[in-house]
């Protein structure tokens, strides 16, 4: 990819602002990532930044020491971010960075898709702030951790964000909007609300789930003859050897007329999906919209989907039990 930054009048100014003042953690990031080269959540970067010694207490005050290391953190991944176009390209998200080579096409497109995050992260005025202020801004991550991991309700999984983020257990949900934490709440993670699925679920016409989706182990999808599961979102289904996630039919004879569809990750939004312990039983293949399915569990236009102990049975009509179009890994 060739692009000369000088000549983008915004990036320029955003290097211009990324470099106004030295963080000391902006190399130990890049070993790091460069090191270990996996997808991570920014409380593992400070986690693996402590333990190597790189970042010390920086405050008396716990909330505050805890949001001045997660505000170098951010800027350091800003500031790399920008210095390392146009040879590499580091995804910013609190719970999805990574280093990679290959440099987005519009780049500039995906520079605007976080401009206020960054544009916090990037003015060095913000890192002494009231301790109010930060306290509201630490509240407000564990509701996002919450869309994260699919719990929907609004105090399961509150204990665990809490001792995450090592806050006090009487934060209360109260989360004002005020120009600090605007930003940071009006993110990818309100607008995307994660779907979870558990327990039985039958599926009796075509389903299209454009939500992100956690499948909890045990849950069991009856599919009807021909119906079709369309996910085109990052799909997190974690099974375990003893209490797999299964899609079979829901008439569960061995007629080869019963047969359900296929089950599909769809497009690039589905990529980092990851599928362990999964069982596909009785499905065939199918046509959904302009787009022909040839198998029972389908990836298409999609990368970076981790498989692991997938077993598929008795597909029937075509060919494939699994086919892959347009993917990478």
């Amino acid at each position: 990819m060739n692009m000369d930054i000088a000549q983008h009048s915004p990036i320029t100014e955003l290097l211009l602002k990324a470099n106004s003042q030295d963080n000391p953690l902006t190399w130990p990031l890049l070993s790091l990532l460069e090191e270990q080269p996996q997808h991570w959540k920014v409380h593992y970067l400070v986690t693996a930044l402590r333990e190597k010694g790189l970042l010390q207490s920086l405050d008396e005050d716990e909330n505050k020491d805890l949001f001045k290391r997660n505000f170098l953190t951010m800027n350091a991944l800003y500031q790399l971010q920008l210095m390392l176009l146009p040879n590499q390209w580091l995804q910013v998200q609190a719970m999805d960075i990574f280093l990679s080579r290959s440099v987005p096409s519009h780049v500039e497109l995906e520079l605007q898709h976080d401009v206020a995050l960054r544009d916090y992260y990037l003015d060095w005025n913000n890192y002494d702030t009231s301790g109010d202020l930060i306290r509201e801004m630490l509240k407000s991550f564990w509701h996002k951790y919450n869309n994260y991991i699919g719990e929907t309700s609004p105090t399961v999984g509150r204990e665990h964000a809490l001792e995450v983020f090592r806050l006090d257990i009487d934060n209360s949900l109260a989360v004002p909007r005020n120009k600090f934490n605007l930003p940071i709440i009006y993110n990818s993670f309100t607008k995307k609300i994660t779907k979870t699925f558990e327990g039985v679920i039958k599926v009796k016409k075509n389903l299209l789930i454009k939500n992100m989706v956690n499948i909890k182990p045990g849950t069991q999808f009856l599919l009807d003859k021909g119906v079709n599961i369309v996910f085109l979102d990052k799909v997190i289904a974690l099974g375990s050897p003893k209490n797999p996630i299964i899609f079979k039919k829901m008439n569960n004879n061995i007629s080869s007329d019963n047969n359900w569809g296929s089950v599909v990750l769809q497009g690039h939004k589905t990529k980092n999906s990851r599928l362990e312990n999964i069982i596909f039983d009785g499905g065939s293949g199918s046509q959904v919209d302009q787009f022909i399915y040839t198998s029972m569990f389908s990836l298409h236009d999609t990368k970076d989907i981790v498989l692991r102990n997938i077993t598929l049975i008795n597909n029937k009509i075509y060919d494939d039990a699994v086919h892959l179009v347009y993917c990478k890994n």
